[in-house]
């Protein structure tokens, strides 16, 4: 019984210890910034696939994304080998790119609603 008591507290301990990312690591916040655009572009690409070959205009999308962030292909890559391979950060980076597709589709549901013309009530 005392040896469950410990695991549990050596498990929180661990747990809660403070994970800093290295120097050279994109913040989880600008990482999920790039990865937001991937996954938009992504989108983008799929829905009009019908006019345009996504595979021809996929590397367009990548470089002009890179070149936003100010990233190179290999600084890209390694960072995002690094939080795939710590899943404490990835998956701080991930539900930041989850709230922040919501968000998206929220905004985009409330303008369409703003947009749309009023249609007048009928009296009876």
């Amino acid at each position: 019984m005392k040896k469950r008591y410990w695991a549990i507290i050596v498990i929180l301990t661990v747990s809660c210890v403070s994970h800093d990312l290295p120097d050279n690591v994109l913040s989880e916040v600008k990482m999920a910034e790039v990865m937001l655009d991937f996954y938009m572009s992504e989108a983008k690409l799929s829905y009009n696939r019908s006019k345009v070959d996504a595979e021809e205009m996929y590397p367009h999308y990548y470089n002009k994304i890179l070149e936003r962030h100010n990233l190179t292909d290999s600084v890209y890559k390694a960072n995002l080998a690094f939080y795939m391979s710590n899943p404490v950060f990835f998956d701080k980076v991930y539900d930041m790119l989850i709230d922040s597709v919501k968000l998206r589709q929220q905004i985009e549901v409330v303008e369409d609603s703003l947009s749309s013309p009023k249609k007048p009530m009928l009296k009876k």
